[in-house]
C-alpha cells in the first residue's frame, strides 16, 4: 500500500501574495481518499488557502457543516467544532465526556462578490486531520497538491475496530467449524466505503465502526507497512492483495471512474483489470495464495458477473517455538455435538508463550516468528461471546508462563456468506436497487454478494491460511507449568498485538 506523505509548505511559493508567483495555469487539487479539483473554489491569501462551504462539503462527505449567520458549525462522530466568521474563534467539544474548550483562534472568513470563504488548515486541523501542501510544475502549469489525513499511528487506533472484529468472531458458528478473515473483509469494506456515498456509505462505516473514510484509510495504511516488511521476511510471509476486477466479455463492459481507480492503485496497490472468462481471474487468485485458493466461484453465473471488489489475504509463519513432530499424540477431542473423536494433537512444554486465565477462561497466546510486527496466534478455551473487556483483557494482561500445551493438530477450509451478517450489523443499502456507488462508476451498481473463502492448516511448523474476499455485483514469565488442554470447542484468532488487527479468526467445534 502506498502511503501518501504530507509536504511542507513551500515558502517561496505560497508566502506573501494573493496569487501564485508561478505565472500560467494553476490548479488546486485536494487529496482526500477521492481527489477533488477545487481550483474554483479556492483563494490563496498569504499562504493561505481558503476553500467555499460547497468545496469543503463536497471534499468531506462523511462530516456535516451547518452555516448559521455568524458561525460555522464542523461535526463528525468524535469532534463538533464552532467556528466565528469575524474573529475566526474556534470552541471544539469532543464527543465522549469532555467539556468544550476553546482553541486557538483560527484565521476569520473571507468574503469577496458574497462568497464566504474558510481557512481549510485552521479548522481541519482542529477536527484532528493533518493538512500539508505540495506543488508540482510542468510548463506553465502549476497543480497545488493539498493533502489531508488523520495523523494516527498503530499504537494509537490499537483495537479501534475490535467491536466490529468481536461481532464477527461471536457470529461464527458454535456447532461447526468456521473461519473468516475480519481484516480481509475489513479492505473490501474499505474499498466499497471510499466509493459509495450517502446512507450507503455511512451504513458501511458504521458497520465498521469507523468515523470516517479517512480513519479507515490511515487505520489500514499504517499497519500495511507491517505487511509490507513481511513480504520479503526470511521466516515466512503476510501479503494482502487487493484488486477490482469487471468482465470484458459479451459487448458489455463496467465503466470505473478515473478518480476512483487512482484512488484505488495509489492507497490501496490494487490491481485493476478486465477478464473475459472466470479461468483467468481464478489463475491469478491461485497465484495470489499460492494454491490455497483456487476458485472464485465467479464461473457459477459468469453470463451475468459484472465487477466485484476483491481481496486475498496470504499468511505463512512459523512458530517461534515449533512442535516436534516425534511428540505428536493422538488423544480425545469432546465435539459440540456431544461426541468424542481421537485426533492427534500438538504437544510441547512452551516456554515462550503467554497465558491468561479469568471470567471462567483460559488463553495461550503463541508467537510467530516474524520479521515485522508481532504475530501471534490466540487460542481461547469455550465458544462463548467475548466481550471488548475480555478481548483486551487477553491480550493486553497474559503474562510469560511455563505451559504444557496440546493443541488439535487440524486443516480445514470454509466458504463464508457474510451478505447477511453485514446485514444484520446495518448495511442494507449496499445491496438495494438504490445503493449509491456513484463515486465508483456513472452507471448505477449494487452488490449481489459478499463472499469469503478461508483455508487454514496448524501444524508442528506453524501456520499456513488464506483468504479471499469479493463483493460481487451480477448483472439481474517462568513460573509453575500450566497444563491446558483445547480438547473442547474452542475460539482461536490471528492477531498482530502491537495494532490490535485480528487477520483470521475461529471456532473448532467438530474434528474433521
Amino acid at each position: 500500500m502506498k502511503k501518501r506523505q504530507l509536504c511542507l509548505l513551500l515558502a517561496l511559493a505560497m508566502a506573501g501574495s494573493a496569487t501564485p508567483v508561478f505565472g500560467g495555469q494553476v490548479s488546486y487539487v485536494l487529496e482526500t481518499p477521492l481527489s477533488y479539483d477545487v481550483t474554483k473554489d479556492v483563494k490563496h491569501i498569504d499562504g493561505t488557502l481558503f476553500l467555499t462551504l460547497d468545496a469543503l462539503m463536497e471534499s468531506f462527505p462523511t462530516t456535516t457543516f451547518t452555516k448559521e449567520e455568524k458561525t460555522l458549525s464542523i461535526e463528525n462522530s468524535s469532534r463538533r467544532l464552532t467556528y466565528t466568521l469575524s474573529d475566526g474563534r474556534l470552541e471544539l467539544y469532543t464527543k465522549g465526556g469532555q467539556e468544550t474548550t476553546e482553541q486557538p483562534a483560527a484565521k476569520a472568513a473571507v468574503v469577496e462578490n458574497g462568497i464566504t470563504y474558510y481557512p481549510l488548515r485552521d479548522l481541519m486541523e482542529a477536527m484532528d486531520y493533518t493538512v500539508g501542501y505540495s506543488v508540482e510544475s510542468s510548463g506553465g502549469h502549476v497543480t497545488y497538491l493539498v493533502p489531508v489525513e488523520q495523523g494516527k499511528t498503530v499504537q494509537q487506533q490499537k483495537n479501534l475496530y475490535a467491536p466490529f472484529y468481536l461481532a464477527l468472531i461471536n457470529g461464527l458458528s458454535n456447532q461447526e467449524n468456521e473461519t473468516l478473515s475480519p481484516y480481509g473483509l475489513l479492505h473490501v469494506m474499505a474499498m466499497l466505503a471510499s466509493g459509495a456515498q450517502g446512507e450507503t456509505r455511512t451504513e458501511l462505516l458504521d458497520a465498521v465502526g469507523a468515523t470516517s473514510v479517512y480513519e479507515l484509510e490511515q487505520y489500514i495504511t499504517n499497519y500495511e507497512e507491517y505487511v509490507r516488511q513481511m513480504r520479503t521476511s526470511k521466516w515466512g510471509t503476510v501479503q494482502m492483495t487487493d484488486a477490482l476486477v469487471y468482465q470484458t466479455g459479451g459487448g458489455v463492459e463496467r465503466t470505473i471512474l478515473p478518480a476512483y481507480a487512482d484512488y484505488l492503485t495509489n492507497t490501496y496497490e490494487a490491481s485493476i483489470f478486465g477478464i473475459d472468462q472466470p479461468d483467468a481471474f481464478d489463475d491469478w487468485l491461485a497465484e495470489k495464495t499460492k494454491g490455497r485458493i483456487t476458485e472464485s466461484g465467479f464461473a457459477e453465473n459468469f453470463e451475468n458477473f459484472d465487477v466485484s471488489f476483491t481481496s486475498t489475504l496470504l499468511l505463512d509463519l512459523p512458530w517461534e517455538e515449533k512442535f516436534d513432530v516425534e511428540d505428536t499424540q493422538e488423544g480425545t477431542f469432546y465435539q459440540a455435538d456431544g461426541t468424542k473423536v481421537t485426533v492427534p494433537f500438538l504437544t510441547k512444554t512452551m516456554q515462550k508463550a503467554e497465558y491468561y486465565q479469568g471470567n471462567g477462561k483460559e488463553a495461550v497466546i503463541l508467537p510467530y516468528q516474524t520479521q515485522a510486527g508481532k504475530f501471534s496466534m490466540v487460542l481461547v478455551t469455550g465458544t462463548e461471546p467475548l466481550t471488548q473487556e475480555e478481548f483486551q483483557q487477553i491480550t493486553e494482561e497474559a503474562a510469560n508462563r511455563c505451559i504444557a500445551l496440546k493443541l488439535p493438530k487440524w486443516k480445514t477450509e470454509n466458504h463464508v456468506d457474510l451478505k447477511e451478517k453485514m446485514k444484520q450489523m446495518g448495511v442494507t443499502a449496499a445491496f438495494c436497487d438504490e445503493a449509491d456507488f456513484s463515486l465508483i462508476s456513472d452507471t448505477p451498481l449494487s452488490l449481489s454478494c459478499l463472499l469469503q473463502s478461508v483455508a487454514i492448516d496448524v501444524n508442528e511448523e506453524g501456520t499456513t491460511a488464506a483468504a479471499f474476499t469479493q463483493a460481487t455485483v451480477y448483472r439481474s514469565m517462568v513460573e509453575d507449568v500450566v497444563d491446558v488442554t483445547f480438547d473442547h470447542p474452542f475460539t482461536f484468532f490471528i492477531l498482530e498485538e502491537t495494532s490490535g488487527q485480528v487477520l483470521f479468526a475461529g471456532k473448532w467445534n467438530q474434528a474433521q
